[in-house]
């Protein structure tokens, strides 16, 4: 085979494999963002537990106040009780205090409702939290896992562009830019093989003078006179 040809079909395969590595080194900040969003999330989910736990305590602690207000005004109104002289202060004295009695009984309900809801949501902030350390132990393995496949990529990726560019310098300078024309209009595939009389670039049929030539005059280089693609034969195993 053409040296000139081994060189192009080498030279193929390094910037196939470099655009994966490429793509690859491109995605892995955005994985790490996604794993970095489902923590978040978790993160968000636990402050909402918290900031609930904090509106019932305020809200417990507001009623616990006005409890304790109330329970200064029932003081006073017992004390106000002995010192009544008619029936009738006394009758309105009964129904103040009954009623004071009525109020401190609904408070200290809602403040005992108020304190299962706050052990609901302390229950709840100890379930997100051991939902986000773990979620957090994930994603910092993650991340380490993929900060060393990074440098692992990068260092392949450092050494395949080396071994590019010492095989761009050994070819010839009109050849190597027929070969960028191609590869940038042809999706990158610039050499394609030549099989069954066809070209396996754009699979168009080939003439059979030509892809006979193809096969055994190996000093030259063909092109696909349709793509116009570098065409390269390998024998089959059979042959």
């Amino acid at each position: 085979m053409n040296q000139q040809l081994e060189y192009l079909m080498a030279l193929q395969e390094l910037d196939i494999r470099i655009r994966i590595l490429d793509n690859e080194i491109s995605l892995m900040p955005e994985e790490i963002e996604k794993l970095r969003q489902g923590f978040q999330k978790e993160e968000e989910a636990l402050d909402s537990a918290k900031k609930k736990f904090d509106e019932l305590e305020k809200e417990r602690r507001k009623k616990e106040r006005s409890l304790e207000d109330l329970e200064t005004k029932l003081a006073k109104y017992n004390t106000q009780l002995l010192s009544v002289k008619t029936n009738k202060e006394y009758t309105t004295m009964l129904h103040e205090i009954e009623e004071c009695k009525n109020e401190v009984s609904n408070l200290e309900e809602e403040i005992l409702r108020l304190f299962d809801q706050q052990e609901d949501a302390q229950s709840l902030i100890k379930v997100e939290k051991q939902t986000v350390d773990e979620k957090k132990r994930i994603f910092e393995k993650e991340k380490v896992r993929i900060e060393a496949k990074l440098t692992d990529v990068k260092g392949e990726l450092n050494g395949l562009e080396s071994e590019r560019n010492d095989i761009e310098q050994k070819l010839e300078e009109d050849l190597l830019k027929e070969y960028h024309k191609l590869s940038k209009f042809r999706r990158g595939i610039a050499v394609a093989r030549a099989k069954d009389c066809s070209c396996l670039g754009c699979t168009i049929k080939l003439m059979p003078q030509l892809f006979q030539e193809i096969k055994t005059e190996e000093d030259r280089i063909f092109r696909c006179p349709n793509c116009h693609r570098i065409l390269f034969y390998k024998k089959e195993e059979n042959e």
